[in-house]
């Protein structure tokens, strides 16, 4: 559960499963203060459950993210279009995040996953991911000393070479 901004004004979001006995639903919903209506698009893009959400602004605008039994198992919705992160952070069938926050680790706000079977690009994370979300744009400060030269370039080798979601400047996952 949590408040978010579709920009219609905020909203307390909260979701479950989406079946019982039989009858299928939306498993989000939302809360504006003086009615509780279904969130749509959920069922025809697979999303059957949600355990977790939380609000992170990839440089795109903040946006809602839920994770559960979701494609990829984490999903953006910024109040019109839902969309996979694709390979930037997904999990194993079967597997469930069990918490998200947002946290910033020096380099600006990343949100932050923890569950079994995470993969984050084309390895595994363990039981924590990090999504940058650098769309557009990547950190050129990669050392963090308030400085641009040539040790933000090693820096920024290092950590592409350790497959760091930072380095991933088109967020295509590929690296």
């Amino acid at each position: 559960m949590c408040v978010y901004d579709d920009g219609n004004g905020p909203a307390l979001y909260f979701g479950g499963n989406a079946g019982d006995n039989g009858h299928f639903y939306t498993p989000l919903f939302k809360y504006d203060g003086v009615q509780i209506t279904p969130v749509f698009g959920l069922s025809s893009s697979g999303i059957f459950q949600i355990n977790e959400m939380t609000v992170f602004d990839d440089r795109r605008g903040p946006a809602l993210y839920v994770a559960g039994y979701v494609p990829g198992g984490i999903m953006r919705y910024d109040g019109h279009t839902w969309e996979s992160l694709g390979l930037g952070v997904y999990r194993a069938v079967n597997s469930f995040s069990n918490a998200m926050a947002v946290f910033n680790d020096g380099r600006g706000e990343s949100l932050f996953i923890a569950g079994t079977d995470l993969y984050a690009g084309n390895g595994n994370a363990r039981n924590l991911a990090q999504w940058v979300g650098c769309i557009g744009q990547c950190y050129p400060d990669m050392d963090n000393d308030h400085h641009l030269n040539v040790n933000d370039f090693m820096a920024f080798l290092h950590r592409f070479a350790d497959v760091d979601p930072s380095t991933d400047c088109t967020g295509d996952g590929e690296f």
